[in-house]
């Protein structure tokens, strides 16, 4: 059995190599590229673009997203290698900073999350129309 410490070791060396982990949390299996360890309110958070495996929220095939993981939930957790992913951000806004206040390993900023702005390509809805127009 892992301990937390065990957990927050590899999860520090995972970032530093960048490789991917594999890990039980919240009853799904999720296979992620760990970005950034540390801590919010003194508790241990992972965020991470998870690429495969399962969540509540339907990840549907070929969907990844950013998920922020509480350390202590995490089980069976593996380090692999495997092939990169950044993920990607919208906008400046500091991506990881809801799921914790204090960083403590991050990884390498050339391989960090890309930035991809808004499509300008979107095309608006049509105008509401009222009945009788």
């Amino acid at each position: 059995m892992q301990t937390l410490m065990d957990k927050v070791v590899l999860i520090t060396d995972a970032i530093r190599d960048r490789r991917q982990l594999t890990f039980m949390a919240n009853g799904h299996a999720r296979q992620v590229c760990p970005h950034v360890l540390g801590t919010k309110q003194g508790k241990w958070h992972l965020f991470a673009w998870q690429f495969a495996g399962t969540s509540s929220h339907a990840l549907q095939s070929g969907e990844e997203r950013w998920r922020c993981f509480d350390v202590p939930d995490i089980s069976d957790l593996v380090v692999q290698d495997g092939e990169w992913h950044r993920g990607w951000i919208t906008g400046k806004r500091d991506h990881h900073s809801l799921c914790m206040d204090n960083e403590v390993a991050i990884v390498d900023p050339a391989h960090a999350a890309e930035s991809q702005s808004a499509s300008p390509f979107r095309i608006p809805p049509p105008p509401l129309r009222r009945a009788g127009q």
